[in-house]
């Protein structure tokens, strides 16, 4: 993930870049509730 002192150098984050840290987050969001669903 990203720590702390990538965003400080990286405040003016593009569009781009937030939309591909969204999109892992969403990913990781969904392999732990499948992984929490198959657990039944």
């Amino acid at each position: 993930m990203v720590d702390e002192e990538s965003m400080k150098k990286n405040r003016n984050a593009t569009p781009q870049f937030i939309g591909a840290l969204t999109e892992m987050v969403w990913e990781q969001i969904g392999k732990s509730l499948a992984a929490r669903g198959h657990g039944h």
